[in-house]
């Protein structure tokens, strides 16, 4: 349809015919969109669990896990006992990610540490060359633990008998 006067081409305008029209591009847009935004939800939760599986050293849990004492155990120094002879359970030393990595060392030979007051000294004795055993599948694990033991301020006489002790049962 022509304009007389401006003589243009003029397009009647029916809201019905042009929203026909764009109401499948909106719902296609929206679509499009709405895709996007799932596939990058989706890849991004898969970076989040990828990540929670590999531990960077830095988040390390910084305890190891204390083991369940049997309720048939009641005196502090049989608790005391037991959890000295089970306290490095949680951990292989083999894992070389926890087992060198020197401030996890340190944190748990400290927690280790603290239960010595409320053990006897045979039990201390037997824990440190359970310790000292486990520790061998690690020799730069072993001298670190050693080296800690020793910074922490433990005896160093005791450590160096125990680690004789351990020593002397390894080798005869």
């Amino acid at each position: 349809m022509f304009h007389p006067l401006r003589r243009r081409l003029i397009i009647p305008y029916h809201p019905m015919k042009t929203s026909h029209k764009i109401f499948p591009l909106l719902c296609l847009l929206l679509a499009a969109t709405s895709g996007i935004r799932s596939a990058r939800q989706s890849s991004q939760s898969q970076l989040r669990a990828a990540s929670a599986t590999s531990i960077a050293p830095d988040t390390l849990a910084p305890d190891l896990p204390l083991p369940a004492i049997p309720a048939s155990l009641r005196t502090p120094h049989e608790r005391a006992s037991y959890l000295l002879a089970h306290f490095w359970d949680g951990m292989s030393f083999a894992d070389t990610l926890r087992s060198r990595n020197p401030g996890f060392m340190e944190q748990n030979l400290v927690n280790y540490l603290s239960l010595f007051p409320h053990a006897p000294a045979e039990a201390r004795t037997r824990a440190v060359h359970l310790l000292m055993q486990r520790a061998e599948a690690d020799k730069p694990a072993y001298l670190l633990l050693a080296e800690l033991a020793e910074k922490t301020g433990m005896d160093a006489d005791k450590l160096q008998a125990s680690i004789d002790a351990h020593n002397a049962v390894v080798r005869g």
